[in-house]
């Protein structure tokens, strides 16, 4: 069923075989679990794209286990575009004619900024630039679903590194990147919102993991600089200002807390782990990973086609 070996590979490696076992405790309750049974029928007919990097990923495989599937032949179209990083890979559930897709989105950028003698390229990312996703004939694909969720923080938050150079140094490109995020997230949420139903996630970034076993409380202050990703509460201030000033149709999901507490749940969490460093992607088998699924069924789901 993997999108991506590793995600197995570190399930089974690193994580303990009890991390399902955690229950996330809301307003003194357990939070409800994800009705696989209800949720096939919920969404029979429809199509569903999981929009982002490795974290929207790991959901859309959460969710297959979830589901009960235990093999899946992944349909892999790769974009136009060569030098754009945007794979997208499909299946389609044939009792219930569901298609879920992860379309890969890593960073975009609507133009080239300038000031002074210095320029910020994005193209010049390299790996990662997925702007084509902008494009009239992308917009229209992603358009094309019923339920589209959107994350995308965790490949921007170093950015400012892989762009670093005599005439866009880092610090200056820093300064930038909310601007240059919000442009781009502005083109693509009100092109989409439009046109079908889009959801806004809120989710994890990198946190402080080794040696640690159970959760702990969440603080901005606490997020470690590996890989810029002190740098996301920027971006997630920016998202929230979006939304807000040019008043999209999209509901948000803010998983942060809970998900930045559950520093317990990550590959390189615990004592025994000196070959990986992985503090960003959640164990696959871990309650951790499919508290978003909870999140969706609970806080998304009921909203949407209401006869």
């Amino acid at each position: 069923t993997y999108l991506n070996h590793g995600d197995c590979v570190k399930a089974a490696k690193y994580c303990p075989s009890d991390l399902m076992n955690w229950v996330y405790v809301k307003a003194g309750k357990p939070y409800p679990r994800l009705n696989a049974t209800g949720f096939l029928h919920k969404m029979k007919n429809k199509r569903i794209m999981f929009l982002g990097c490795s974290l929207m990923r790991q959901q859309i495989l959460a969710l297959m286990w979830t589901l009960g599937y235990d093999r899946i032949a992944w349909n892999e179209t790769e974009p136009e575009d060569e030098e754009c990083t945007t794979r997208r890979r499909c299946f389609t559930d044939e009792k219930y004619n569901i298609t879920f897709c992860h379309q890969f989105m890593g960073t975009i950028a609507t133009k080239v900024y300038y000031e002074g003698n210095y320029t910020l390229d994005h193209s010049l990312r390299g790996r990662g630039d997925s702007s084509c996703l902008l494009e009239d004939s992308n917009i229209a694909v992603i358009s094309s679903f019923d339920l589209v969720f959107v994350q995308s923080v965790a490949w921007w938050t170093n950015l400012g590194t892989h762009l670093d150079s005599p005439t866009s140094p880092k610090e200056w490109v820093d300064k930038l990147l909310p601007m240059v995020y919000y442009d781009a997230m502005k083109e693509l949420l009100t092109k989409i919102s439009v046109q079908t139903e889009t959801v806004f996630v809120l989710g994890q970034i990198g946190v402080d993991c080794k040696e640690k076993t159970l959760p702990e409380p969440f603080s901005i202050d606490r997020i470690p600089p590996d890989h810029g990703w002190d740098s996301a509460p920027k971006f997630w201030d920016t998202s929230l200002h979006l939304l807000l000033e040019e008043r999209l149709n999209i509901k948000v999901v803010d998983a942060r807390k809970p998900l930045m507490q559950s520093v317990h749940s990550h590959p390189a969490s615990g004592f025994a782990q000196p070959d990986t460093n992985d503090c960003l992607h959640f164990c696959m088998n871990s309650a951790s990973v499919n508290l978003y699924l909870d999140i969706y069924w609970n806080e998304v789901i009921p909203q949407l086609w209401i006869d």
